[in-house]
């Protein structure tokens, strides 16, 4: 079994690292308010299709440099 290395991150990594998953999280929350699953049982898929969506999304609009989207 391989040992996982352990690394100590500067104040402002780990502020970075931060503010990116309470993006994410409210990035989630917001999708999640305007376009509820409608299942009755919760479903990750519902999560993971958004995300994927999302970098999509973003990968076209940086490639085409339209930014007024």
């Amino acid at each position: 079994m391989r040992e996982l290395k352990h690394y100590l991150h500067s104040l402002v990594e780990k502020n970075i690292l931060e503010e990116l998953i309470q993006y994410l999280k409210d990035s989630i929350e917001s999708f999640d308010h305007y376009y509820p699953s409608m299942q009755k049982e919760f479903n990750l898929f519902h999560v993971y299709y958004w995300i994927q969506f999302f970098i999509s999304k973003y990968s076209y609009i940086i490639a085409n440099n339209n930014y007024d989207y």
